[in-house]
């Protein structure tokens, strides 16, 4: 479940990725070896949509927008997608319900995003996000362009604003019309 929706090419190209995986994972089933699959990453990749290659020197959605893709046969209808913003905070309190776990008293940072894909619930739309770079000694980047300091975001949709006060950068993005 992805949202909100990515480009058509991105999400043509993390199905095509995925879709060799998927046997494996029905055989495994098959076998009671497994029948829950939890799929995501740690970061995006800059691709030079913002003029950079790579990772970890910004935070623009492409960066920082990844694939969750979970598999609960029984409980998660295929083909689910929820709306809202989903964090990988909210990954552990999510598997932790499916599995009937109760993290009440972990005090989980990150909601339980299973009452969204059951649909009895939604993800509040304007549920702030934020990120951060880490930060760099004044140096070059991969690609040459300076990088000094942390770079922190702020995300309420529709809108991002990005600051790295040492690049002496403060950008604002409304994402409907500049993803």
């Amino acid at each position: 479940a992805v949202s909100p929706p990515l480009p058509a090419a991105v999400a043509r190209t993390l199905i095509q990725s995925l879709k060799p995986l998927l046997p494996v994972v029905d055989r495994a089933a098959a076998a009671a070896v497994l029948d829950s699959v939890v799929i995501t990453a740690d970061h995006g990749q800059g691709l030079y949509d913002h003029g950079w290659m790579g990772h970890a020197h910004q935070i623009y959605e492409e960066a920082v927008r990844i694939p969750m893709v979970i598999r609960f046969p029984g409980r998660i209808a295929e083909g689910t997608v929820v709306e809202g913003p989903a964090l990988l905070i909210d990954l552990a309190p999510t598997v932790l319900g499916y599995a009937g776990v109760s993290a009440d008293d972990a005090n989980f940072a990150g909601m339980d995003l299973g009452p969204a894909v059951d649909g009895t619930e939604t993800i509040p739309a304007d549920r702030l996000v934020f990120t951060q770079r880490q930060r760099f000694p004044e140096s070059d980047g991969p690609d040459g362009k300076a990088i000094r300091g942390e770079e922190f975001g702020v995300l309420r949709r529709p809108w991002k604003y990005i600051q790295a006060a040492e690049e002496g950068s403060f950008e604002l993005y409304n994402l409907e019309t500049d993803p």
